[in-house]
């Protein structure tokens, strides 16, 4: 006996609250007493942390489990069964999602059992993207904002000074493709020049422990653009600079996941000429989203 499961509507990947069709194929070599065949659809995040040298850290949660009974203690004769089948996807699951710490994933199975025999079953993994609705954002966060830092510079023979920089943008919420404009006001009242801006978009991922504290990666770099920059001594000058946010870019939606996150930040960097002056580091948390999408 076999199970064989086939999807009709394969995607590459399905949405939250959207229908997954297929077909189970059961062939049986001689009439059987079927005890069950059934669909299901499952979900696990399972997390593997190294907390130090010698010890893993490892948690492992269902996500979501549904399954379609399409029959139960009845008898098949030999030859091939066909079972339609339609399942929705539950409407508050997390995007798929693999990172150093761990992964999220999701399976259908086709299931055959037959007592005494083994169990007979057919697999295959489905892709689940759920898109981030900019509209689920707080409001402030949709407002004009405003960043800033201030740092003392050694000079030569102790000359030095203070420099600040304040960074102005529309919005902290940004959706793939669009550029994120800023604004960087640089007073100089140091002895040293200001040379470049450095602007940079950033990815951090984090899992959860098991004291409920969160171990966080490094930054990841997601795009980079450096912008020219001149002001000298005892000078103001503003400077309009965007980064524009990849198109193409994976933005995980784990809003429902207990184990991971995911951050972005901006870097702005006010780059001096000499590398023993550490450049002025403006760093804020943003946020990233789709289109909102109706479906």
């Amino acid at each position: 006996m076999t199970c064989k499961l086939e999807l009709i509507n394969k995607e590459l990947f399905y949405i939250p609250g959207s229908h997954i069709e297929g077909k189970v194929t059961c062939s049986l070599g001689k009439r059987r007493e079927i005890e069950l065949i059934e669909v299901r659809f499952f979900g696990r995040e399972s997390a593997n942390v190294k907390v130090t040298h010698e010890v893993l850290f490892n948690s492992d949660r269902t996500i979501c489990y549904t399954q379609t009974v399409m029959l139960k203690n009845s008898t098949l004769d030999r030859g091939k069964h066909v079972y339609n089948f339609k399942i929705q996807i539950p409407s508050h699951i997390p995007s798929t999602y693999v990172s150093e710490y761990g992964t999220i994933r999701y399976e259908l199975e086709g299931l055959l059992i037959v007592s005494p025999s083994k169990p007979d079953n057919s697999l295959t993994s489905i892709n689940i993207f759920a898109p981030i609705d900019m509209k689920s954002f707080s409001t402030e966060l949709h407002k004009p904002a405003r960043v800033s830092e201030q740092k003392y510079l050694l000079g030569i023979c102790g000359s030095g000074g203070h420099i600040s920089s304040i960074v102005k943008l529309e919005k902290k919420v940004f959706m793939s493709g669009e550029s994120i404009k800023m604004n960087v006001t640089i007073n100089n009242a140091s002895a040293v020049s200001v040379r470049s801006i450095k602007a940079r978009l950033t990815q951090s991922s984090s899992c959860k422990l098991a004291d409920g504290e969160y171990a966080i990666s490094k930054e990841k770099l997601v795009i980079s653009r450096r912008f020219k920059a001149k002001v000298g001594k005892s000078e103001e000058k503003a400077f309009d600079i965007e980064l524009r946010v990849p198109e193409d870019y994976t933005l995980p939606n784990l809003k429902h996941s207990k184990l991971f996150k995911v951050k972005y930040w901006i870097h702005v960097y006010i780059m001096f000429p000499t590398f023993w002056h550490r450049p002025l580091d403006i760093c804020f948390k943003v946020y990233l989203g789709h289109i909102p999408l109706n479906f």
